[in-house]
């Protein structure tokens, strides 16, 4: 059977300077930590509010780039618009002189016809 010394109880028992001692570095370990959650709450709330103003930031550019965009939108509608009407008042016109140019021809080749029955009837 092996024999085990055991050691003085003066040396297992920390002498009160050092509680002492140990007390203040717990205590400064825990200020310490309580600084640090503090200053990394203050970052964190602080890149939260880098975020959120990149974001807004973010968000206002887009809604200018939209309404630039819309505008284009708008201004290319309303030149397609004018264009389409432009291209119906020229067919328009072309109708018009096609019809006048027929009802010419039909009034020339009706008057060309009665005047040809005309000389054609020995009454007249």
């Amino acid at each position: 059977m092996a024999v085990t010394r055991h050691a003085p109880a003066e040396d297992t028992i920390a002498p009160q300077g050092e509680l002492v001692e140990l007390l203040r570095l717990e205590a400064r370990l825990a200020e310490r930590t309580t600084a640090l959650d503090l200053a990394l709450a203050r970052i964190g709330a602080s890149a939260l509010a880098q975020r959120a103003a990149i974001e807004e930031a973010s968000a206002a550019r887009l809604d200018i780039e939209l309404k630039a965009l819309d505008e284009k939108l708008e201004t290319a509608r309303r030149t397609r618009i004018e264009s389409i009407r432009q291209a119906a008042e020229e067919v328009a016109l072309r109708l018009r002189a096609i019809d006048d140019a027929s009802v010419h021809a039909l009034a020339e080749h009706a008057t060309a016809r009665a005047l040809a029955a005309a000389l054609e009837d020995p009454n007249t």
